[in-house]
């Protein structure tokens, strides 16, 4: 990434933190699974750094664009009562269908429209994935 962001010319207008996205810091783990990829608590392939978003200073103003691709994490986000106070214009959100949120569509969905965002269903990777682009 840092390398890419460099022969863009981009390196001093992005701040780049090598970690995953969660709701607290801790240690975590990342499974080997190619595209099915997760980010689990359980002893795993790769120990990895998982921020808390919510204190990273970037996210502190306005937010034209937030991307959340983060195979599974996104219920983490969308269920602390922070992610309602980020003051973003347009989200575009990976969805996952998984033990826990068997039909993740419908449930990222509600969730987005109870925060006040107008959401449209986006590319689909059934059955275990999708878009969903949302406005504010």
């Amino acid at each position: 990434m840092r390398s890419n962001l460099a022969q863009n010319n981009v390196l001093d207008r992005v701040h780049l933190v090598a970690a995953a996205a969660g709701s607290s810091q801790r240690r975590s783990y990342l499974t080997d699974a190619r595209t099915s990829s997760a980010v689990t608590d359980q002893a795993s392939d790769f120990e990895i750094s998982v921020v808390d978003i919510f204190q990273q200073p970037d996210l502190a103003g306005r937010i034209d664009i937030l991307k959340i691709d983060i195979e599974g994490g996104e219920y983490e986000l969308l269920c602390d009562p922070r992610f309602n106070k980020l003051d973003v214009r347009t989200l575009v959100l990976e969805w996952h269908n998984t033990p826990e949120y068997p039909d993740g569509k419908t449930w990222c969905l509600q969730k987005l429209q109870e925060f006040g965002y107008q959401t449209h269903a986006g590319n689909e990777d059934l059955p275990l994935a999708g878009l969903i682009w949302a406005f504010r």
